[in-house]
C-alpha cells in the first residue's frame, strides 16, 4: 500500500481538535494549528476583530462572556493596507494588546522596498519569528496567533491555486502549535451569487480548505449606508 491508496477509515488514527479560543462548554471559535479566514465587507469591523483577537493572545484579555483563551502567547501581524505608525500600532494599543509579545511584518519598508510581499515570505518570517520566541524564553513561550491582513494583496489569488498553497501554511500552523488567520474582504461581484462563498475577493477555493470561516455580519447602520 502506498501513501496514495484508500485508506480504511477504521485503520485511520482519530486527532481530537484543539483550539486557541473556545466556549466554556467545550464549542470551538478559533482552532489552534490550522488557517482560517475572517471575512466582512467594508464597515464590518475586521480590523476591530483582529486587534481584540491579538489582544486576547498576548494580553490575557476575555474574548467575550462565556468564551476562554485556552493557549496566550506571541503574536505576528502581516501589514499591507495601514500605517503602521499612524495607524496599526495605535489600534491594537487600543484594544489593550500587550505589544512586547507582537510584532508587525510591514508590506513595504519606508523607502518603498519590499519587506514581505508574498505567501513563502509570510511563511520564512513566521518560521524565523517562531525560532527566536523559543530561543528567548527557553521554549517557555511560542508564537501562537498570525494575522495576515489582507490576504489577498500576498499573491495574486485568482492565479494561485489555494490548494498548493494553504497546505504550507496548516503544516506550519500543526508544527508551531499556532493558528494563522487570513483577513478577506467581501465584496459583491456581479455574475455570482450573493452568498458567502461569491463575495470572497478571488477564488471561492480559499473558502474550500480552510476548515473555519469568521464571517462578520453589517450592522443595520452599514446596512442602510450602502443602499442606493
Amino acid at each position: 500500500m502506498t501513501d496514495k491508496s484508500p485508506l480504511l477509515a477504521s485503520d485511520i488514527a482519530q486527532l481530537p481538535q484543539r483550539w486557541l479560543i473556545k466556549h466554556d462548554d467545550g464549542r470551538g471559535i478559533l482552532p489552534l494549528g490550522a488557517p482560517v479566514l475572517l471575512t466582512g465587507r467594508t464597515g464590518a469591523s475586521k480590523s476591530l476583530h483582529r486587534d481584540h483577537m491579538i489582544a486576547c493572545i498576548t494580553a490575557a484579555q476575555d474574548f467575550a462572556d462565556d468564551c476562554e483563551v485556552v493557549h496566550r502567547g506571541h503574536a505576528m501581524l502581516f501589514n499591507s493596507e495601514q500605517s503602521i505608525e499612524r495607524t496599526a500600532v495605535p489600534r491594537v494599543e487600543a484594544a489593550s494588546a500587550d505589544l512586547t509579545r507582537l510584532v508587525i511584518v510591514p508590506f513595504f519598508d519606508k523607502q518603498g522596498n519590499s519587506v514581505c510581499t508574498t505567501y513563502d515570505d509570510v511563511l520564512r518570517e513566521v518560521r524565523e519569528h517562531c525560532q527566536r520566541v523559543k530561543d528567548a524564553t527557553n521554549g517557555k513561550e511560542r508564537v501562537r496567533l498570525v494575522m495576515v491582513d489582507v490576504l489577498t494583496d500576498y499573491g495574486d489569488v485568482g492565479a494561485v491555486n489555494p490548494r498548493r498553497v494553504v497546505p504550507k501554511f496548516r503544516t506550519l500552523a500543526e508544527q508551531e502549535d499556532l493558528t494563522f488567520v487570513f483577513v478577506v474582504h467581501l465584496r459583491e461581484k456581479s455574475g455570482v451569487a450573493n452568498t458567502f462563498a461569491g463575495m470572497v475577493s478571488g477564488k471561492s477555493g480559499w473558502t474550500q480548505v480552510c476548515p473555519t470561516h469568521l464571517w462578520l455580519r453589517e450592522g443595520p447602520q452599514e446596512q442602510e449606508a450602502r443602499r442606493p
